[in-house]
């Protein structure tokens, strides 16, 4: 029996590049669910209720990671408009005008060096 540590990826390979696109996707995680008292603070009843869908979109798709045998798009795609909202709710929480864009900045920046791959680790 041959036992298989990680997991296999249809969608990035698995290298220095992919280890840190990981780690990102398990650090916005962590963002989202260490923010979620601030997402439902002073919320009506019914937007408590749609965060806590987007909540469980998230924690269905990382059982979905655990249950298939690879990693394919559509794990990304269950969590892209979950994490894209919640962390969305993370900007507009911040009260300076330029921290925010910074942000939006550093993000697109990371984007064009991780698809261009003009930082080769």
């Amino acid at each position: 029996v041959k036992v298989k540590f990680g997991f296999s990826s249809d969608i990035m390979p698995i290298d220095t590049n992919g280890y840190i696109f990981i780690g990102l996707i398990f650090i916005f995680i962590i963002i989202a669910i260490f923010s979620y008292n601030s997402y439902s603070m002073k919320k009506r009843i019914q937007v408590q209720k749609k965060i806590n869908i987007l909540f469980w979109m998230i924690l269905s798709a990382l059982i979905a990671l655990f249950i298939s045998d690879s990693l394919s798009i559509d794990h990304l795609l269950m969590l892209s408009a979950p994490l894209g909202i919640l962390l969305s709710m993370n900007l507009l929480k911040i009260k300076s005008a330029i921290f925010p864009e910074l942000i939006h900045l550093g993000i697109i920046i990371l984007i064009f060096v991780l698809h261009f791959e003009i930082l080769i680790l």
